[in-house]
């Protein structure tokens, strides 16, 4: 049981993380439902109550500002559904291109650049430009869009990346403790 609820736990993080670039999947709400799998259904519990009470403050002020934060560019750049269907087709675009590159370092630099970068914003705007088949209007709300897109990426990969961390960190120190206390046993 405990190695399911591990894997459970590690696959909801893991898919929280990919929700992070995609708007239907609500990224740290799923990596949170992992960290608290983590915690309560396995031994590690690297969790200590005020880190958990920061990482569920954290996921609610995340849905909070990203609510509001697609409000405000509203007010500016008034932006619809071929926006964000725009957005969420490029980044799973640019997901894909980022994961299938290989090379040197600066090579996956710009293709990361490119995948999570360019082609969201690029979507958008073909996204926004068959909805209201004018230019302009589509260059607009298509940068709306995108600028709506960064924002909650980065706020949701904020969570996910903490999240992440922190359970994986104490794994780590956890089994090094184990190892150390086997070693000591032995002696």
């Amino acid at each position: 049981m405990e190695t399911l609820m591990l894997c459970v736990g590690i696959g909801l993080m893991l898919i929280g993380l990919l929700g992070c670039f995609v708007y239907k999947i609500p990224g740290p709400l799923l990596a949170f439902i992992g960290v608290l799998c983590f915690q309560f259904g396995t031994d590690y519990q690297p969790f200590t109550t005020t880190s958990l009470i920061l990482c569920a403050l954290m996921v609610v002020a995340c849905k909070l500002v990203e609510k509001y934060a697609q409000k405000f560019i509203g007010i500016f750049a008034e932006f619809g559904k071929g926006g964000r269907r725009g957005c969420t087709i490029g980044s799973l675009l640019g997901i894909l291109i980022v994961l299938s590159s290989e090379g040197s370092t600066g090579y996956l630099i710009f293709m990361l650049i490119l995948g999570l970068v360019v082609i969201p914003f690029v979507c958008a705007l073909i996204g926004e430009y068959i909805v209201r088949k004018d230019k302009d209007a589509a260059l607009k709300a298509g940068i709306g869009a995108f600028v709506n897109y960064v924002i909650s990426t980065v706020l949701q990969l904020a969570v996910c990346i903490f999240c992440l961390y922190t359970a994986f960190g104490s794994m780590g120190e956890k089994a090094d403790a184990e190892v150390k206390a086997q070693i000591e046993n032995r002696r």
